[in-house]
């Protein structure tokens, strides 16, 4: 996606990034239970979309990593999957590609990205 000079306006893509990383980060953020120990700073969505009232929800999760600098983001979909069974999907897929596992800790990270 190619954004042109002028196309948004910065203050609105200021408060959407904002608004992505509390969701992971921040103290009332609906994924923070999954990123609050980990060691990259994730921005993300998470989604639920109804389809009727007799079968479970589609559960939706869209981010990307890392928050100051992303080079990964994904958006992830499970349908009939009831609320939040995909970000910690997209947390799997970011401790694949950063090749972590659940010890790894921030300062070893930065040794990772060198």
């Amino acid at each position: 996606l190619l954004i042109q000079e002028n196309t948004f306006n910065l203050d609105n893509i200021k408060a959407v990034k904002e608004g992505m990383y509390a969701v992971n980060h921040g103290s009332q953020g609906t994924a923070r239970r999954f990123f609050q120990d980990f060691p990259i700073k994730v921005a993300g969505k998470t989604g639920t979309a109804q389809e009727s009232m007799v079968r479970p929800d589609h559960s939706l999760y869209a981010g990307y990593a890392p928050y100051d600098s992303p080079e990964v983001s994904a958006v992830v979909v499970i349908p009939f999957s009831g609320t939040n069974s995909t970000t910690p999907v997209f947390k799997e897929i970011l401790t694949y590609y950063y090749k972590l596992n659940e010890d790894t800790t921030s300062e070893q990270y930065e040794n990772i990205l060198q």
